[in-house]
């Protein structure tokens, strides 16, 4: 009997082959992450230290955070989540990684959130040059001295969305105070504090509302700007795990509206430079060192988009969270609508320097901030040469680390009851006299923190106050346990948040 054998064709030879080598490439380097490479020695669960795609994969779900929580709460206070990254919950780890200028920010994740060069470049992927003057011009512009500047353009867009609301009330027919017998309106703040904050915002840096409270609704442009930071979290994941290809595919087939939107924002921003020179705004400083030649139109271009992208949602999500956790916490609500209604004689006497003296509603304030952390998740610093010591860890050379935010404030031993709203743990009651306070540190340290933090903190307490002066607010059923439906797309994505608006019938 003859045997036949099966002859391969050149093209099934070089598949195999090719099959072979990307097998034996795959074990090799899982071989070399754990038990060779610099970072072998520390703890973290064996998929996590042996490839990339268990990070990718919680990254793209949205729920890192809540993961690493868990992966502090079983190895400690460092733990490595991806082959050549650490992440570090102890509240030292903010300093030694964020306090300093020798660890230098991770320029594959920032180049990733640039999406790859196609946004122009921004404040935070700016090099050391361009990022002290920006950050110097942002620090003042966004300073507690500008945002009292600015007041009365925030109260005014603020006053806008009251009226809007009380025509509302009037046309369902319940205007006349919750002892109507009314159960008073149900709105989505989600929708209304979008609307708000792209009002303001626009306002402050490119010169004019987007019209969007006037009109109840997203521009085009402000539509595509809410979905950028979720688009983002996916260009960095396929940036980190080697398909940088794909993101030029991405580009090609998002790029039209990223450019529709960049087309706008530059036609807006022309305009803004050519008509109202001594505005005395956010972005004028930026504009004078731009026709200096100190800047790039490019860096003008990039912050004022980063300021439309993350000024606004950071602002919003932190306005929603407050108002979910107060108003689901009825003492603490009382205490702050009783200091706030006797703080002032009058609403025209509403003003940010009462407003910071307010006892209470500062001590909420940073309790949400605790819970809610408006950049929950943890950007990456990378470990200069010679490496760093890291909570008194020492840390090799080219390590990626970060502090995640919501990871370092859920631990239980940094916070007792760290999922419940207190905020008299600020005022070191005894109850809370073992929480490590430091560990919270919402707006990041260093050279890289936020240099929005007084305007935003601004722009929350006005609202607050004003929402509270006015109206009586209630959680509503679908909106129980509103918290654990966000993810964490680099920066918050949050559902609505149906609240309950009563208004006063007297004050």
């Amino acid at each position: 009997m003859l045997l036949s054998v099966a002859i391969e064709s050149p093209v099934e030879t070089a598949v195999h082959v090719s099959s072979a080598l990307i097998c034996i490439y795959i074990i090799s380097l899982t071989f070399y992450n754990l038990l060779f490479h610099p970072l072998s020695k520390f703890p973290g669960p064996v998929h996590y230290r042996a490839s990339i795609l268990p990070w990718a994969y919680r990254t793209l779900r949205g729920d890192l955070s809540i993961k690493l929580l868990q992966l502090h709460e079983k190895y400690g206070t460092v733990v490595r989540i991806s082959p050549s990254e650490l992440s570090f919950s102890d509240h030292a780890a903010w300093r030694d990684v964020y306090g300093s200028a020798e660890t230098a920010k991770h320029h594959k994740f920032y180049s990733a959130l640039s999406f790859g060069g196609l946004l122009p470049q921004i404040i935070i992927d700016a090099e050391n040059g361009p990022h002290k003057i920006l950050k110097g011009f942002m620090t003042d512009g966004l300073s507690d001295r500008s945002a009292r500047r600015q007041e009365k353009l925030l109260l005014s867009h603020l006053d806008a969305m009251l009226v809007q609301i009380n025509r509302e009330l009037k046309r369902e027919g319940k205007s006349n105070g919750p002892n109507t017998g009314h159960e008073g309106l149900v709105l989505d703040l989600n929708e209304w504090f979008t609307w708000l904050i792209f009002d303001m915002v626009g306002d402050l840096v490119l010169g004019e509302s987007f019209g969007c409270v006037q009109h109840r609704r997203k521009t085009p442009l402000i539509k595509v700007l809410t979905e950028v930071t979720e688009a983002g979290s996916l260009v960095v994941v396929l940036w980190h795990v080697g398909l940088k290809f794909l993101v030029t595919g991405l580009q090609y087939l998002a790029g039209g509206k990223f450019l529709q939107v960049l087309d706008e924002t530059k036609t807006r921003l022309v305009s803004r430079m050519t008509t109202k020179i001594g505005r005395d705004d956010l972005i004028e400083p930026i504009i004078r060192a731009e026709q200096e030649g100190k800047l790039s139109f490019d860096h003008l271009l990039g912050t004022t988009t980063t300021l439309l992208i993350a000024g606004t949602d950071t602002t919003k999500s932190g306005l929603l969270s407050f108002l979910y956790h107060i108003t689901s916490s009825p003492d603490c609500l009382e205490k702050l609508t009783d200091e706030i209604r006797s703080a002032f004689a009058s609403e025209a006497d509403i003003c940010l320097l009462r407003l910071e003296e307010l006892k209470y509603l500062n001590i909420c304030i940073k309790e949400f901030l605790r819970i809610h952390p408006p950049a929950p998740m943890g950007f990456p610093r990378v470990a200069g040469k010679g490496g760093r010591v890291i909570s008194g860890i020492p840390v090799p050379e080219n390590t990626v680390m970060s502090v995640d935010g919501y990871c370092i404030t859920h631990l239980e031993r940094n916070f007792h009851k760290p999922y419940e709203f207190h905020p008299e743990r600020f005022l070191g009651v005894d109850e809370f006299k073992n929480d490590t306070l430091q560990a919270s540190q919402p707006f990041s340290l260093g050279p890289h923190s936020c240099p929005g933090r007084s305007f935003g903190l601004a722009i929350m307490r006005l609202t607050i106050a004003k929402m509270i002066w006015n109206f009586d607010l209630e959680t509503c059923p679908l909106s129980r346990q509103w918290t654990l439906k966000q993810k964490i797309y680099v920066l918050w994505k949050p559902k609505p948040l149906f609240i309950r608006v009563n208004p006063l019938a007297s004050k």
